[in-house]
């Protein structure tokens, strides 16, 4: 057996970037690496749509649920054909992005509350909601501080919601911010604070590894008992991309065997996106670098059975 020693000094060294590895938060490691979901301030769509009627979409509970996150339009073209399940998508931004596919509904999300975000968020929305869009989501990760979440207070949330998404009552239904899964505690604050808001239903992330599917249900009927008739969404889900080792693909697929015909059949789960479609993740990417879906894309998004 081979004994190896070091000085004081880099053993230090070494236990303290143990340490701020493993104490950093999930979505800040997240990010750190996926640089995408700490947004640059929101540009303007290059193209513009018509305005259409002003009124507030019909609801279909029938319409499929699954959808999906992205970072560039290339990597969610596949999914815009026959037989696909997915029909909805988003990039944590609020301008529609160039190449948007015709067949999916862009989903845009108002990202933050500081100006880099809400300078541009009027026109941006509009011309969503002018291309399609029949909901909005709200502020990223607001009950966590860290890079890739946008840290606001229950208050100064409820206070930017009535300023920029509550004007869009009329057209569209409008989501709650998107909480991570320790933020339960701050979205019943925010509904309290924000009880005279139009907010049509939640949306929630959720990450864990890929045995976790009776915990996954556990926590959205958790969620649901907080916030009345309104439905969930789930905007980030994933088993396994974050855990030691990581999950397999064929283990992510088991997970999505397990969750998919629930969140399915439950009826105030309303949509859910899976996190992600980008070839460079190596958490479970719905689509490899060719654009085409890779294994764990062809289930989620064609097979499911």
């Amino acid at each position: 057996m081979t004994v190896l020693f070091f000085k004081p000094v880099v053993v230090i060294l070494l236990l303290s970037l143990l340490a701020s590895v493993t104490s950093t938060p999930t979505a800040e490691r997240r990010a750190l690496k996926y640089p995408r979901l700490n947004p640059a301030p929101d540009s303007i769509s290059n193209k513009t749509y018509p305005p259409r009627p002003h009124e507030l979409p019909p609801f279909d509970p029938l319409k499929p649920k699954g959808g999906v996150s992205f970072t560039n339009t290339k990597w969610i073209k596949t999914f815009d054909r026959k037989f696909s399940k997915l029909i909805w998508a988003y990039n944590w931004d609020s301008a529609v992005p160039d190449g948007m596919p015709d067949g999916i509904e862009y989903t845009p999300m108002l990202w933050g509350a500081g100006p880099q975000h809400t300078t541009n968020w009027k026109v941006n929305a509009q011309n969503a909601i002018n291309r399609g869009a029949d909901y909005i989501l709200g502020f990223n990760e607001p009950d966590v501080c860290g890079s890739g979440t946008s840290c606001i207070s229950p208050k100064a949330a409820a206070d930017a919601w009535r300023t920029h998404i509550q004007p869009f009552r009329d057209q569209a239904w409008l989501g709650s911010p998107a909480i991570t899964a320790g933020g339960k505690e701050w979205l019943k604050s925010f509904l309290i604070e924000c009880s005279d808001c139009d907010i049509d239903f939640v949306n929630l992330h959720w990450y864990d590894n890929q045995c976790a599917w009776g915990w996954f249900e556990t926590y959205m009927q958790s969620i649901k008992d907080v916030i009345g008739n309104r439905t969930i969404w789930v905007t980030e889900f994933n088993a396994g991309a974050f855990t030691q080792p990581k999950a397999t693909e064929d283990q992510q697929i088991t997970f999505l065997k397990n969750v998919i015909p629930w969140m399915d059949k439950t009826d105030w789960i309303e949509r859910y996106a899976w996190f992600m479609a980008e070839p460079n993740f190596d958490g479970g990417s719905l689509t490899s670098s060719n654009g085409q879906p890779t294994k764990l894309g062809q289930y989620y998004a064609f097979t499911q059975q």
